[in-house]
């Protein structure tokens, strides 16, 4: 069943130059309890869209399409109730949780009071029991000797100690749906395997969905249920993670593919000719035509229909099945 879903999404920004478009016209879903990954260049749009689709992209920001979030129309909310949503039933996980603690307070302070701004009362009307409630969300991320951690400011924790913290502050609410937006970037390899294994073992637990935002292509294939690849602003194809890694179908995805570490027995590696296109300028066509081998006049002058179907891509001349 689906949680969370995005028909026709765009976010755009008016800029001295123009219009920026970062998101054009994006159809996704995240089902109930599933962990969705999200990968693509930088400039892409993946952070675009998820912050636009919260209501975070800021003031600049034009939104169109909807946002549904268990049955609710998010982008038809007021922010007032929207501000509701986000915490309690939604929340979000960004890359650098130094910049998103409070240096000035401790960590048990900070969130306490994320509990008691997201944590509904209980049936009798009673607030939960703040501290209590930290102790075990603490217990659940990893974090051990919670009233040791709790006592310490954001800069007495090490990298993968802050990360846990602010996703034990996520928590705070019992959010169904959490969004992880490049969580592991600052973590080592150790570190980064210890907080993956976290995610995809609270989400497990709880039942709640995981849209995990990343570069590291190891890192969606270890812990994610299907996969988005973005580009140009765009979902150009998507499905489940293992049949995408094994025959992707379009030539951007068969690309990103081929670029990883190792991914070719050789030792240079495969890159992707060409730049990232400006979001300045809107292609009539596929917006990866200029980098493709494999495009045609129509690629350039029309946008390629979706085709597929758990399994889907937009693509005119899509890569035979086994071509990877």
């Amino acid at each position: 069943m689906t949680l969370f879903s995005l028909e026709s999404f765009s976010v755009s920004f008016e800029t001295p130059a123009g219009t920026a478009h970062a998101v054009r016209g994006v159809d996704l879903q995240v089902g109930e309890a599933e962990i969705l990954g999200v990968v693509g260049e930088s400039g892409s749009g993946k952070s675009a869209m998820l912050l636009g689709a919260l209501g975070l992209a800021g003031p600049r920001a034009r939104i169109a399409g909807r946002v549904l979030y268990d049955g609710a129309v998010l982008s038809d909310m007021s922010d007032r109730d929207l501000s509701r949503v986000r915490g309690r039933q939604i929340s979000m996980v960004f890359q650098d949780p130094a910049s998103a603690l409070n240096p000035v307070q401790t960590v048990g302070r900070q969130i306490r009071e994320a509990i008691r701004l997201n944590r509904p009362q209980r049936a009798n009307g009673s607030a939960p029991n703040a501290d209590a409630l930290a102790h075990e969300l603490f217990r659940e991320v990893g974090l051990g000797d919670p009233e040791r951690q709790l006592r310490a400011y954001p800069h007495e924790l090490s990298g993968g100690q802050s990360q846990r913290a602010m996703i034990a502050m996520m928590l705070a609410g019992n959010p169904s749906l959490l969004i992880a937006d490049e969580p592991t970037t600052a973590l080592d390899v150790t570190v980064q395997a210890q907080v993956l294994d976290m995610l995809k073992r609270i989400s497990r637990d709880r039942g709640m969905s995981v849209v995990l935002v990343s570069h590291d292509l190891g890192v969606v294939a270890q812990v994610c249920d299907r996969i988005a690849v973005m580009y140009g602003g765009q979902i150009v194809e998507c499905g489940p993670v293992m049949e995408v890694f094994d025959a992707p179908r379009h030539p951007y995805a068969k690309g990103l593919m081929a670029a990883r570490p190792g991914a070719t027995p050789v030792d240079r590696l495969a890159p992707i000719e060409g730049d990232v296109p400006s979001p300045l300028a809107v292609a009539a066509g596929c917006p990866f035509a200029p980098r493709c081998a494999r495009s045609s006049a129509r690629c350039r002058t029309a946008p390629p229909p979706n085709a597929g179907g758990a399994h889907w891509w937009r693509c005119f001349n899509p890569l035979p099945v086994g071509a990877a």
